[in-house]
Parts: structure tokens; sequence; C-alpha cells
């Protein structure tokens, strides 16, 4: 005799064989799911967008390694406020979608904690969309 289990579909309480995931009725949403998900992943791990392909390259992991261990893994925005903190994340002082030039350049690199990265981050996006917001004006 077969394991039997309820079809994956939620509210779904039909006994089907332990091989399969769905029962005949819902049978479409397994692959309905399994072209979204794969959409999705492909979208996401082959599409890179050209911006930020430089991330994943080997040159940038040995940049962002000297950068770290030049600011001695500190964040130096908590430095600026007399508070000691680890980093983790490289940023780019002026941005580099809007200064491509200085995306290789060291002396625009700094060291940040996760919590200082991200303030900068929504700060930087929030001063572009009010200046977005400004020209449509």
């Amino acid at each position: 005799m077969k394991l039997l289990h309820q079809c994956n579909y939620s509210s779904c309480h039909k006994l089907i064989p332990q091989d399969q995931r769905y029962c005949p009725i819902h049978k479409r949403f397994e692959i309905k799911q399994k072209q979204k998900w794969t959409k999705t992943y492909n979208k996401t791990r082959y599409e890179r967008n050209p911006l930020t392909e430089n991330y994943h390259t080997s040159q940038w992991r040995k940049l962002r390694e000297a950068v770290l261990a030049r600011d001695f893994h500190l964040c130096q925005e908590c430095l600026r406020h007399g508070h000691i903190k680890s980093a983790s994340h490289v940023d780019h002082i002026k941005a580099a979608v809007d200064h491509p030039k200085l995306f290789w350049d060291m002396d625009n690199l700094q060291s940040l904690c996760v919590s200082c990265h991200s303030h900068k981050t929504i700060e930087e996006q929030r001063i572009k969309n009010m200046r977005s917001k400004n020209k449509g004006r």
C-alpha cells in the first residue's frame, strides 16, 4: 500500500500518493508555480543590471578587501561620531551611479557598518526622489 498525504494546495484535504505534490484538480497550480519561480530566478540570476555588474568581479572583491583592511574593518561613519563598530560594507562616498568614473577610485570608498550603510542609502534615495519631484514642477 502506498503512503498518502494531503494535497499541498491550501485548504485542499484530498489524499494523494506520497510521490505527488498536488491532486489532479490542483496540478495546474504546480505548473504555474514552477514557471513563476523559474522566470524570477532566471531574471535575477542571468539578467544583471549594467550599473551593478562590476560588483560581481574579482577586481571588486579585491578592492573591497583592500578598503576594509585600510580602514581596519571599522565603520568610518561611527568613528566620526566617536563610536567603534565593525564594518562589513564598502560604500561609494559619491554614488557610483552618478559618478561612474570614480567606481574604482579607492579614495571614493569607505567602510561602513550595516546600519550606517542602510541609513546612507535611504537618505540618498530620499534626496534623489525629492530632486525628481522638484524637476516635475
